[in-house]
């Protein structure tokens, strides 16, 4: 059975844009990560834009930066509704849930972190292994 050329088109279409949204999915995850990593390490100048030339206020770009984060947990039942994300942008209720996401954030990361060491490719990997020659045909 032949496909259309218009069935065709489709589904490249199709594979293109779930290609391109897996990409951006790696992107943002990217982001989201190094924006994490900043956040930890008090860097937070080098989110701002420099146009701004430090001219902000560094503790309401840090409540900006940890109401962005806890608004891009994975699921989105984590995730805080709107009406939350005013109060915390107005100063209520922050620093309570962001001190709850830090330990579920901890604890996701060190489960990372022991499933990523767990999988760890050593140097006995069968990937790393000597080519040996096998016996000849049965």
């Amino acid at each position: 059975m032949k496909m259309s050329l218009l069935s065709t088109l489709s589904s490249m279409v199709l594979i293109h844009v779930l290609l391109l949204s897996d990409l951006l999915f790696v992107v943002l995850g990217y982001l989201i990560m190094k924006v994490k990593k900043l956040e930890r390490e008090k860097r937070l100048d080098a989110i701002v834009d420099r146009n701004l030339n430090k001219n902000y206020n560094i503790q309401e770009v840090e409540m900006m930066i940890q109401v962005a984060l806890l608004c891009t947990q994975a699921s989105p039942e984590n995730r805080p509704a709107m009406s939350e994300v005013v109060r915390m942008l107005e100063g209520e209720g922050l620093a309570e849930r962001w001190e709850e996401w830090q330990h579920v954030e901890v604890t996701r990361m060190q489960e990372y972190e022991r499933l990523q060491r767990r999988f760890d490719w050593g140097e006995d990997s069968v990937y790393n292994q000597d080519a040996i020659e096998l016996s000849g045909g049965r």
